[in-house]
Order: C-alpha cells, then structure tokens, then sequence
C-alpha cells in the first residue's frame, strides 16, 4: 500500500472501507506513506478519523494536501457539533476546520461549502435527488479526475463540486430529482455540459 501511494498522483480513502481495525491501520498506512498526492478523506475515513483524534496528528504531517469531504452528518461527528448548529452556520463550520487542521473542507449539504485557509466557495449547482447513497463517492472521483488531470487542488475541489451538481441537474431532467441514484450521476457526467453555465 505505501509503494502504491508514493506512486500515485492523488488518493481517495475511505468509500467503502467500513470502520474496523484493519480499516483504521489502511488509513493510517496512508497517512504515514510518505506519499505527496493529494489525499481525499470521504465517508469511513472520516468516521475513522471521529473516533480517533490521534488521526489529526498525522493529516499534519502529511506531505501532500488534504481534502475532506463530510456531510453535515460526518461533520458533526468530527466536529462535536450539532447538526443544527452546522446548517445554522455551514460557512463558519467549514471554515473553522479547514484552518484548525490544515487541510480543505467540502461541507456537503443543499448549498456545498468549500474552504481552505483563505478562499470560501458557495455551490448552488445540484438538487435534493442527489442526496442518495453514492452520490460522495461520485464526487470524490470527479476531484479526483481533475487533480489527476494536473489542475490545482482548491480549483479541483470547486469545480468537481460544480460539476458533480450539474450532473445531478443532467440526471433529473433524464429521469425526476426523486429516482436519481449514483450511477445515474455518473452516467450524466458525459452528457453534461458545462461550457454554457455560469461558473
């Protein structure tokens, strides 16, 4: 695993991974590789980290950024916060946690909030069918495509939130907003276009 993340130009940890020791000591391996790609915390990775606040040590000490990608459910978990508290203020949450360790915030919610230490982006792009089992592991490929594509992790980090959200427009137009699954976000990412909508 350390030989294959010191080769990769990005990591994704996390979808799919359920939470158990073993799991914990991939994340770990990760984390402590050596490697300089960009790494994406999503899903278990991040329940992972909510259970162990050993984990902030060694996102510290990772060579290559970080990006974490919670939904407001995950987010209270790392945060201790409420969930109402996090809708209430989703900017001053994402914001807060990206300066406090280091690393850039996808808060996932109706309006996705995107932070690091000095840049916050507002996502409007999207619909409510898009809240579906899969729909962040979609979204973590779409970053993880543009990172490995070279473009610059804060600009992946927006446009693939942007872009996963008008996939998700594409989706519902196909189909309705309320029978959208993951793999229909996935198949509309061909057939989107996003030469005519406004960045």
């Amino acid at each position: 695993l350390t030989k294959w993340c010191t080769w990769a130009d990005c990591i994704i940890a996390g979808p799919g991974l359920s939470v158990s020791g073993q799991s914990e000591e991939i994340v770990k391996c990760i984390l402590q590789s050596g490697s300089d790609a960009t790494l994406i915390l999503d899903a278990d990775a991040l329940n992972i980290i909510s259970e162990n606040e050993e984990y902030y040590e060694y996102i510290s000490r990772y060579k290559g950024k970080v990006i974490m990608t919670p939904h407001v459910g995950e987010m209270s978990r790392l945060t201790g916060k409420s969930i109402g508290q996090i809708k209430g203020n989703p900017v001053e949450t994402a914001s807060c946690y990206s300066k406090e360790h280091g690393v850039i915030c996808v808060l996932k919610d109706a309006a996705t909030v995107v932070c690091d230490h000095d840049n916050i982006y507002i996502n409007t792009s999207g619909n409510c069918g898009m809240a579906t089992g899969g729909s962040g592991d979609v979204l973590c490929g779409v970053i993880a495509g543009l990172l490995a594509q070279g473009i610059s992790t804060f600009e992946a980090a927006t446009l693939g939130t942007y872009i996963h959200g008008l996939s998700g427009e594409t989706a519902a137009r196909k189909k309705n907003s309320y029978s959208i699954l993951a793999r229909d976000l996935l198949e509309s990412l061909a057939t989107t276009d996003i030469t005519n909508s406004n960045l």
